[in-house]
């Protein structure tokens, strides 16, 4: 699965998007009946009171909800009823949670329904593929997908598919680098929901992100002042109804602007303000930046110590972006002039590791030639080697080396063959350990620049807090210093030097290790859907449960649960 590539903050279109595929798929009428019927005896209802029975079964029932969808589909195939047996697949596609068993689905419904006639089908089989290709960040497969359903829409005469999908079209065509188009899109969108946007109902999150995506297409067109203009708007917009969280996004936004405006104090100063406020993505981005404006002034060291500060978070989230790949350049040369060959050719493979993410979509165009494109790269690792082999007076480095890229080729041949096992062996070794992972760091009393009876104070809050499972509720650094009655300076230093994390980090590994642990020992957990295990472990979605569970783990929890239940 590639990294997903940067594109500022998008509109939130999942839970809007999973809402609107529902109401294409089924139509919202009904008796609902008792959830004590049989399941065996679903089969001799009508499809409504089958699709009532689904909707009145609780969400964490997944066994009985299994039981349901597979009653809709085996009516359905009994009767050659191609549109239901896909209306029974949607329900799969959307039960657990998972991209890959989303997908999966989502092409069995096209399968199913690609030669009708319908008005719904196959489009919705198109939008539910594209959904889940844009929540793992295959941009250019979930925008495939959305332009061929919305191109069937248009055929069937579905105005209510084309309009909630339009907005979903436009941030793909941003991702994707057809800025102009997708700027076209955006204003449109503004424009309607400017005569809206007092009703009782309105959805203000919706309205700032196309505010903020639009002012970051302008970046991209390289119409700094145009960018401006809305990023200002966004500021007022976000004062007004109070929606701090974007406001520093915003604020963000403008110090990147100014920067490609030229006024680089301006922009270190935003974006240094915003850091506290703005999420992992738009750090690495604000610390990339923070670095080209100390390699202006020359001051080599400095720049090189905040590109290496993207270069942790980007990896810490897996996270792709153009300029990640100038600062990499940037780091190349800086080992190379110290003679670093280890670390030099560390970077240069990691170059081309992101050369490979981000040539797998349309949006990262890369308009200039890079110093260190992928030919030249390629010479700079041989000559690395080279002179690796060359101070290696045993000449063993090379041939390390050698051995190295062998084995890394084997290991993709038999890829799909081996995960099985590690899978298998990361569950054993996860059911035997008391946690997950925790990293060992020396304990200290004290920490610079706080008094010692402070850090010890802190040390003994964190600890109830562990103690009594703070973590799993959605908590940021400022409300848990709060909590604790200190400051987020301190929180955070305490938190980096007892646990070696960061805050983010910190939280992440607390509520993976007390999952895990919930799924070992309570047989009812293990029975929920992955998004309502996702939601007591104190994740928004299932999707970054997974991931993050992934990370700690080395296995997913679908996997986890299913070895648990086999035992």
């Amino acid at each position: 699965m590639p990294s997903k590539i940067y594109c500022f903050h998008s509109f939130k279109f999942s839970v809007i998007y999973k809402q609107m595929l529902f109401l294409f798929v089924f139509l919202a009428s009904g008796v609902i009946h008792s959830q004590n019927e049989e399941t065996d005896q679903l089969i001799d209802k009508s499809y409504e009171e089958i699709k009532q029975f689904y909707l009145n079964v609780s969400e964490d029932s997944i066994a009985l909800k299994e039981k349901i969808a597979a009653a809709y589909i085996a009516k359905a195939k009994k009767n050659n009823d191609s549109v239901n047996i896909a209306r029974g697949y949607y329900y799969f596609s959307t039960m657990y949670g998972e991209p890959e068993l989303g997908v999966a689905y989502a092409d069995t419904i096209v399968q199913y329904t690609k030669n009708l006639q319908h008005k719904n089908f196959p489009a919705t089989g198109y939008f539910l593929r594209g959904y889940w290709h844009n929540e793992v960040g295959e941009y250019r497969k979930a925008l495939s997908d959305y332009l061929k359903g919305d191109s069937i829409a248009e055929q069937r005469g579905n105005k209510q598919q084309q309009s909630y999908n339009y907005r979903v079209i436009a941030i793909l065509k941003d991702r994707a680098g057809s800025h102009s188009e997708a700027l076209v899109m955006y204003k449109k969108i503004l424009d309607s929901m400017e005569t809206i946007k007092y009703e009782k109902n309105f959805d203000n999150a919706d309205y700032l992100s196309i505010i903020y995506n639009t002012s970051n297409v302008y970046i991209k067109l390289k119409k700094n002042d145009s960018a401006k203009i809305y990023s200002r708007k966004g500021r007022t917009e976000s004062i007004r109804i109070e929606d701090s969280s974007f406001y520093y996004n915003f604020v963000f936004l403008e110090g990147v602007i100014a920067y490609f405006s030229g006024r680089e104090k301006k922009a270190f100063e935003g974006l240094e303000t915003s850091l506290p406020h703005i999420d992992d993505y738009s750090k690495a981005i604000a610390y990339y930046y923070m670095g080209e404006i100390f390699k202006k002034q020359g001051r080599e060291q400095n720049a090189f110590r905040y590109f290496k500060k993207t270069d942790s978070i980007a990896k810490s989230i897996d996270f792709s972006f153009t300029e990640l790949r100038d600062a990499y350049e940037h780091i190349i040369t800086y080992y190379e002039e110290k003679e670093n060959f280890d670390q030099q050719l560390k970077y240069i493979n990691k170059t081309l590791e992101i050369d490979s993410a981000l040539s797998q979509s349309k949006e990262l165009k890369l308009d200039l030639v890079k110093k260190y494109d992928t030919p030249l790269l390629l010479k700079k690792k041989q000559k690395a080697i080279d002179e690796l082999s060359r101070k290696n007076k045993f000449g063993n480095t090379a041939i390390a080396g050698l051995v190295i890229v062998a084995v890394v080729l084997i290991l993709l041949v038999f890829y799909f063959r081996l995960k099985q096992k590690i899978q298998k062996k990361n569950f054993e070794e996860l059911l035997n350990n008391t946690e997950t992972s925790k990293k060992v760091v020396e304990a200290k009393n004290s920490v610079h620049n706080i008094p010692p009876e402070v850090y010890k104070t802190i040390s003994l809050n964190l600890e109830k807090f562990e103690k009594n499972n703070g973590f799993v509720k959605n908590l940021t650094l400022a409300e848990l210093a709060k909590k604790l009655d200190t400051n987020t300076s301190y929180l955070s230093k305490v938190i980096n030097e007892k646990e070696g994390k960061n805050f983010s980090q910190y939280l992440k590994t607390l509520r993976i290790n007390y999952m895990v642990e919930r799924l070992k020992t309570n047989k009812k957990t293990r029975s929920y859907t992955i998004k309502a295990i996702a939601k007591e472990a104190g994740f928004g979605t299932a999707q970054s449960f997974s991931k993050a569970f992934h990370q700690e783990t080395g296995i997913y929890p679908s996997y986890f649960i299913k070895k648990l239940n086999d035992n």
